[in-house]
């Protein structure tokens, strides 16, 4: 079972983090770029993990590829995993993605 956002959402940036650290702005919920917390360690997993407390998250995916011509890279696929199980332990986190064509090692 999926969860359902509802409300207003904005798209979290390192730019908000201060503001949401001081203010606790009335949103619903919070988008996050899931490439900019796929690493481990830093600042911006210490901000997420915070504010993951507060507001339910969306994670938008924008590297995963999945038009391209080549296998599905599955590092990726376990980092994306390992963010999702961090961001809601619930078992039921919203991904999503664009299907972009952003790499290739085929020759045309």
């Amino acid at each position: 079972m999926s969860t359902m956002l509802h409300g207003f959402g904005l798209g979290l940036r390192p730019e908000h983090y201060a503001a949401f650290a001081e203010r606790r702005p009335a949103v619903d919920w919070l988008e996050v770029i899931s490439e900019n917390y796929m690493l481990p360690g830093g600042a911006p997993l210490q901000h997420l993990d915070r504010l993951r407390r507060d507001y339910p998250m969306a994670m938008h995916g924008v590297s995963l590829s999945i038009g391209s011509a080549d296998d599905l890279d599955l590092e990726y696929l376990r980092a994306l995993k390992a963010l999702a199980d961090r961001i809601d332990r619930r078992g039921s986190p919203t991904i999503s993605a664009g299907p972009a064509w952003t790499t290739t090692t085929c020759t045309i």
